[in-house]
């Protein structure tokens, strides 16, 4: 039994938690020209939160947010997407002394709803 078999985390959301510190390591090896990295879980009772912090060059995250979809060279869409699909989160906040990504996972299951609006009219 390994240990993802005992967590209240499913495999989906722990390999989700383990590509966001892949590709976050990764945007700090080719952009940040960081010295150091730290990397923080606190694996709480209902939400897993992942900090992964350098101290590297940063960058505009608002002109970045602008650019949307057109950004390709963080890797950080592909990551809000992932993220999107377990109910995750992610925040970055970043400065011209490092970059900060903050990640949310909750526990529980996020079921996702329909809502659906009936016009009585059509149903006649």
């Amino acid at each position: 039994m390994n240990w993802s078999d005992r967590s209240p985390y499913s495999r989906l959301k722990l390999m989700t938690l383990y590509r966001v510190i892949q590709e976050g390591l990764t945007n700090v090896h080719k952009h940040a020209r960081a010295s150091q990295v730290t990397i923080a879980i606190d694996f709480g009772a209902h939400v897993a939160t992942l900090d992964l912090i350098d101290n590297g060059l940063g960058f505009d995250v608002a002109a970045w947010t602008l650019r949307g979809n057109e950004q390709t060279t963080h890797g950080l869409i592909g990551l809000q997407e992932r993220l999107s699909l377990v109910g995750g989160t992610l925040d970055i906040s970043s400065q011209p002394q490092g970059t900060q990504l903050t990640v949310k996972i909750p526990q529980a299951q996020v079921q996702a709803h329909l809502l659906t609006r009936l016009n009585p009219e059509s149903m006649a």
